[in-house]
């Protein structure tokens, strides 16, 4: 297994790297990489923040892993544009555009939606064509990812937890990302 090294990546090839689809683990980003402000506080309210610039943004990556006090989600996107996102707690996940219930390991569920990602023939991004479902070995609190996908604008995943714990959700670039991170304790 790759081993964590200091610069935020997880030891494999993949740029920008929180962790992985495995759930190895990962060193956090060091501060030259938190957002501007620092990081956000966790809590259980939902977040939302606009997406912004010249938006032609496809889903590049989705990884998961255990850190000190919390398990974090990492979407990386492709293209151009600074990603938007909402998060919020749902008593049942379910898909964007159908409706269709999604069946998830988990005993509260989260719904994380990236806003600013387009279609592949409108952005020259390829398709997303990663794994659907993360299930991570080695997290506390985390149990499943379910990856949705593209509809108007916004690409979502479905987050399976082992009980209610506070959020908090922000973005990095280079490549342009969106973490959400998921505390250990309540």
């Amino acid at each position: 297994a790759p081993s964590p090294s200091t610069d935020g990546t997880d030891g494999t090839a993949e740029p920008g790297g929180e962790g992985s689809a495995t759930g190895e683990p990962a060193e956090p980003p060091p501060a030259s990489e938190e957002p501007e402000g620092g990081l956000p506080a966790f809590g259980s309210e939902p977040a939302e923040a606009g997406a912004s610039g010249e938006l032609a943004l496809g889903v590049a990556a989705e990884r998961a892993a255990r850190h000190e006090g919390f398990d974090r989600v990492v979407v990386e996107l492709a293209g151009r544009g600074d990603p938007g996102w909402f998060v919020q707690q749902v008593d049942a996940p379910t898909r964007q555009g159908s409706g269709d219930p999604v069946q998830m390991a988990g005993e509260a569920f989260l719904v994380l939606v990236v806003r600013g990602v387009g279609y592949p023939q409108d952005t020259g991004v390829p398709e997303y064509a990663g794994p659907r479902e993360l299930v991570p070995s080695d997290t506390e609190v985390l149990r499943e990812v379910e990856v949705g996908g593209s509809y108007e604008g916004d690409w979502d995943a479905s987050v399976g937890l082992a009980a209610d714990r506070p959020y908090r959700v922000f973005s990095l670039a280079d490549p342009p990302r969106v973490v959400l991170d998921v505390a250990h304790e309540g």
